[in-house]
Order: structure tokens, then sequence, then C-alpha cells
């Protein structure tokens, strides 16, 4: 199935915040791309939390749940500096399904800085046929651009598989093109550093805070 550019209308809110769970089912069917200013490949997916990079990444939720509750049909960005800060951001169609993503934000990303906010607004994801792009807030808050990273037979990127996380257990290696982010009194631009994608992401699993 080709994977196509999903988009939303332009608003940004703040969704109201929850004590986090400290760990939740998580099960889902979708796609994801991220990109971050470290050398490739970032630890931080494969290893645990690094310190001193910043990065943004977002989510498709074709099909899923967290917790019991439907997040079909949503989407999930993020922005951090991992260690110092977090601002994390959701694209939902319901107020249920808006709360049910809102928490599973604030469970994934509980270890990796301080929380300052989840927000209400578009998010633009794709990850089809190597055509890797995210924006939030219709690029007013962050562009993401990158593009695949292939190995030696040239046809087919690097792939990591078997990692620490209920999110994307397989990453496909990319590269940034470009990203920009500014929100939330942060600023950041980077260019050629590390990127991951998986366009075919189906897990089932206990999401945990501390990952």
């Amino acid at each position: 199935m080709m994977l196509g550019l999903i988009t939303a209308a332009v608003q940004v809110t703040t969704v109201t915040a929850t004590v986090p769970a400290l760990k939740g089912q998580l099960q889902y069917e979708g796609y994801y791309v991220e990109g971050c200013s470290c050398s490739a490949p970032c630890p931080c997916e494969l290893t645990g939390v690094a310190m001193g990079c910043e990065g943004v990444g977002g989510f498709y939720f074709r099909r899923g749940t967290f917790e019991g509750q439907d997040i079909s049909g949503t989407r999930m960005a993020y922005a951090v500096a991992p260690g110092s800060w977090v601002i994390c951001y959701v694209d939902a169609p319901t107020e249920a399904k808006r709360a049910a993503v809102a928490s599973l934000a604030r469970t994934a990303f509980a270890a990796w800085g301080k929380m300052e906010a989840v927000k209400a607004t578009s998010i633009q994801v794709s990850a089809a046929n190597g055509n890797l792009s995210m924006k939030i807030n219709g690029g007013a808050i962050c562009t993401l651009t990158a593009k695949p990273f292939l190995g030696m037979d040239k046809k087919n990127p690097i792939k990591i598989s078997n990692i620490n996380s209920v999110l994307h257990p397989e990453v496909w290696q990319a590269t940034v093109e470009t990203c920009t982010f500014n929100d939330g009194g942060h600023q950041f631009e980077i260019k050629g550093s590390n990127a991951y994608y998986n366009p075919t992401i189906k897990v089932s699993g206990s999401l945990s805070a501390a990952e």
C-alpha cells in the first residue's frame, strides 16, 4: 500500500496536562520519521537517551490503541533536547483521540527531559517511497526533510532492528536534508546529520516511560 502525505487544518492549542503513566499498552500500524543534530547513527534510539543533541520526529498511527483507547487516524510529533526539554504535538480528529495520543506522548517522552507542553495542531508526515518529510503547523513550527541512506546494494536503506523501543523496534537509516524548528522559546536548524524512519511499523507491547 502506498503511504500518502497526511494533512490537517492549521491550528495550535494546548492539550490539558495530565500525570503521565509509568507505562502503557501500545499497539499500532503506521509509520514515522525523525531527524536530529547527531552524526549517524544517533544513540538515543539505539542504546538510550544521550545528551547534547536536538531533534524532531513525527508518527502517523493508521490503526491502533494506547491503554485501550483508540488512536487510529492520529498523528504525534515532538521536538527535544534530550535531558533538557521536550515539546509534543498531537493531531487528532476527536477530543477522545487527542487525549489518548497526548497521554501516549507524555509516557513515551517522560524520560527525555522536562515536558514543557503538549499542543494540538496540524501535523504532516510522509515516509513513503523515500519521500521523508514532516511539518508541524504547516511548517510554521517545524519543517523536516530527509533522504534514505542506502546500504551495500545501493537500492535499500541500512536497517537497524531489535532496538529497545516499542514505538519503533526497527529503524531505517536516513540523512537530514533540511530541518528547522522554532517554538516555545527554542530554535534550531540542522542539515546533513542523522535521520531515521520506518514506513511499515506494526507493533504491540508495553511502552515504558523509561524508554
